[in-house]
């Protein structure tokens, strides 16, 4: 069992991320916000686990990855469409195919280097962190016109930026 008690803590991440893009269609932002938050928590500490019961696996590997995939570049972008944010959306589908394919990208290249010492780019935890943030502050403005599409949109394309680009990040 303690063998496995990583995989288990990254499949509550992997649930959360699920739970996140069902709250999100449903309408309930405030919800889907908490539970990416909390899939990146838990993302925090899966491999903290792992590594300290010496239980480092290719299926942790997976599961982590696919949980990358669906906390932090599909359940943003979901919340993102679902909380209506934009005004015009043509700009959306662009902004969001545009950060879905650098989160993407950005996790083929960690694993493709495989640096376990520095990040290269913002990690993708980060960007679905800072995306929060973002949509949480333009539902408390509460103020959807043609400059709050170019805002929102020039913040996330730099994120996707942040994340494709191969600054070097000590990780702590």
């Amino acid at each position: 069992m303690q063998k496995h008690l990583a995989n288990f803590i990254t499949l509550i991440g992997i649930a959360l991320g699920v739970a996140a893009i069902v709250m999100a269609i449903r309408g309930d932002a405030v919800i889907a916000m908490v539970l990416i938050l909390g899939s990146a928590l838990i993302d925090r500490y899966d491999g903290i686990v792992a590594r300290k019961l010496e239980s480092v696996t290719t299926l942790g590997c997976y599961l982590d990855t696919i949980n990358d995939v669906i906390s932090f570049a599909i359940a943003p972008a979901i919340l993102l469409y679902t909380a209506n944010l934009f005004f015009l959306n043509i700009i959306v589908i662009f902004v969001l195919t545009l950060y879905v394919a650098s989160g993407l990208y950005r996790l083929y290249r960690f694993h493709k280097e495989g640096d376990l010492i520095n990040y290269k780019g913002l990690p993708i935890t980060l960007g679905a962190s800072l995306i929060i943030f973002v949509i949480a502050w333009f539902m408390y403005i509460n103020q959807v016109n043609l400059y709050s599409d170019i805002i929102i949109a020039a913040i996330i394309v730099f994120i996707a930026y942040a994340m494709s680009c191969t600054i070097t990040i000590t990780k702590r």
